[in-house]
């Protein structure tokens, strides 16, 4: 007899034999249990994880004819009774037929090749036969489904809503999306799921066992690993690697078959990372890809172990149960669980989630990349020296707290204490305490309102380079404005955004503000180019708007001049008699 692959071998002929799907086995073995078999049913899932299997267990389980199934008794029978009660025998001629592909009562179809509408008419016309003898049902399996073109799903809507009777539509798609809402509301409906690496490991187990290899449990998990839910995917490695070390495999032989690095390296790694030694995370680097890795599983595999000790990190913080949930999702043996356990034991959970973006960022520039190497150098060595950071929600809390006075309080609660110490040293005087000196500065006014600017305020700070400053000193500020100007900042808003500015540029909680509107001959928002410049208390008259489009005309103004005076360009004016010059513009 030929090779046949483990896929094949193992398939499963049974619904308890479908591995992970108990919630589509079970339903459909009661519905042919309690005789409300579907007529039309859409099988959806990822690839390699049973849904065209279970499709032909149903078609056995509805034409098996080596067992008796009494409705009545299994109407009141749970669940797992009734599943073991339809099982195919896989002895009757129909079991035998629907296992070997050549049931004429059961028909697979490929959706991808048969889509147009002409293989939809010649299918409709197929529905007009009856059973053949010795089955109850014809069962149509169109495998990848999605592939049907819009006409041919049009043209199969009746036949799929009112089919001749014994007659059975099972769809199998991974891409359900693709499928028309009409379809889908013809059918019932099951998901399969992507099956855990527990599940898969499990069953390779019993596929080795079956025949007589010797596979460490290592090699089971790094397969389920990296088979990402699918057991055909699975099997086919293991297929691979059976072929390669024959009938003992070895950790070290499957990591080097698929190209993969094992879980130790990767704890080193983030060893290194924690530790802050970049030279360490470069070696590790190199060591990688001098065995010529497979770049792509590798970053998986290392995103994945960054989320893993991202999910340790936040389980810490919750406590002891939160800890123990979280180790069975992440992938690691008790022996790597403990060392993961000590690198995270200073780690916090903000620094945790930068390093996993870090780690992200990283996998998703150097797939494509066509240097990844480099690239995931530079993103180990940017985890390696991250600096210690606060949150910003935290930043901000303390600022506002600073803003509202939290420190000028705390310093005035002191100072009562250290009052009341000299009172009792010299009790017929009474001490007065110590005025709170304030923060030493020299008042400017082009300084302030680049302070303001610094502190976020953008509105506050474009009226307040278009008024003039007549008085400016400590605890006292007039302005000339404009009316608009005038009005717009003293207004309650901008007016007490002001006030908290001056607090915090001088370190004076108590200040006068007044407005004076700008008179035609002193305007602060467009005063005369030829009205001098007057200083009063460290403040200049005229605002900075003004000063800086002064400064521009004369900086044009040089510029021309400078220009018309060039010897070259008075050489080239006098060798052309009448040519002048129009217009200097300054180089951008």
């Amino acid at each position: 007899m030929s090779y046949l692959v483990s896929a094949r071998k193992f398939r499963p002929q049974t619904f308890g034999s479908i591995v992970g799907q108990d919630h589509v086995s079970i339903p459909l073995a009661n519905a042919v249990a309690r005789g409300r078999i579907p007529h039309a049913l859409l099988l959806t899932g990822p690839r390699g994880v049973g849904k065209t299997s279970c499709a032909r267990v149903f078609a056995k389980a509805v034409n098996c004819t080596g067992r008796k199934i009494d409705l009545d008794a299994l109407k009141e029978a749970s669940s797992k009774e009734a599943r073991e009660a339809v099982e195919p025998c896989g002895e009757c001629t129909n079991c035998e037929e629907i296992a070997r592909s050549c049931s004429i009562a059961v028909r697979e179809i490929d959706g991808a090749s048969n889509n147009s509408v002409d293989n939809v008419r010649e299918l409709i016309e197929s529905l007009r036969s009856l059973p053949p003898p010795g089955s109850e049902y014809k069962i149509y399996i169109i495998d990848e489904v999605h592939m049907l073109s819009t006409a041919a799903f049009n043209a199969l809507l009746k036949s799929l809503e009112e089919p001749p009777p014994n007659t059975i539509f099972v769809f199998a798609t991974t891409e359900p999306h693709k499928i028309p809402e009409t379809v889908i509301s013809r059918c019932q409906r099951y998901d399969f799921r992507a099956l855990t690496p527990e599940a898969i490991a499990e069953q390779l187990s019993h596929i080795a066992e079956s025949e007589g290899l010797d596979v460490s449990d290592e090699v089971l998990r790094l397969i389920s690993r990296k088979a990402q839910g699918g057991m055909r995917d699975a099997q086919s490695m293991f297929d691979r690697l059976l072929a390669f070390a024959g009938g003992s495999i070895d950790l070290l032989e499957a990591q080097r078959l698929f190209g993969v690095v094992d879980r130790d390296f990767f704890l080193r790694l983030s060893e290194a990372v924690f530790g802050k030694s970049v030279e360490l995370c470069f070696e590790l680097i190199d060591e990688v890809f001098a065995h010529s890795i497979d770049i792509r599983a590798f970053a998986g595999d290392f995103l994945a172990h960054w989320r893993d000790m991202m999910l340790l990190v936040y389980a810490k913080s919750e406590g002891s149960t939160a800890m123990s949930s979280t180790a069975k999702m992440v992938s690691l043996n008790e022996s790597e669980l403990e060392r993961a356990k000590a690198q995270i034991s200073d780690c916090s959970a903000f620094d945790a989630q930068r390093l996993f973006d870090i780690a992200e960022s990283t996998v998703r520039t150097a797939l494509s990349s066509t240097f990844p190497r480099y690239v995931l150098e530079a993103g180990v060595a940017k985890m390696a020296s991250l600096q210690d950071l606060r949150p910003v929600p935290e930043l901000i809390d303390r600022l506002e707290r600073l803003e509202a006075g939290g420190a000028p309080a705390a310093a005035a609660a002191a100072r009562p204490a250290k009052a009341a110490s000299v009172t009792a040293a010299a009790p017929a005087k009474a001490a007065e305490p110590t005025p709170e000196p304030r923060r030493a500065y020299n008042p400017s006014w082009r300084d302030f309102v680049a302070h303001v600017q610094g502190r976020g305020e953008p509105v506050l700070c474009a009226h307040l380079r278009r008024v003039s400053p007549v008085a400016f000193s400590d605890g006292e500020l007039a302005l000339s404005a404009a009316a608009f100007d005038k009005d717009a900042l003293e207004r309650g808003d901008l007016f007490d955004k002001l006030r908290r500015c001056l607090h915090s540029y001088s370190g004076n909680e108590t200040w006068t503000v007044r407005f004076e509107e700008a008179t035609s001959q002193n305007s602060a928002a467009a005063p005369s180019t030829s009205m001098p410049m007057k200083k009063t208390n460290g403040a200049v008259h005229g605002s900075l708007a003004e000063q800086e489009r002064r400064a521009e005309a004369s900086k044009r103004a040089k510029i021309d001049r400078e220009a018309r005076n060039d010897p070259t360009v008075k050489s080239v004016l006098s060798a052309f008699s009448g040519s002048k010059v129009e217009k200097v513009s300054p180089l951008k």
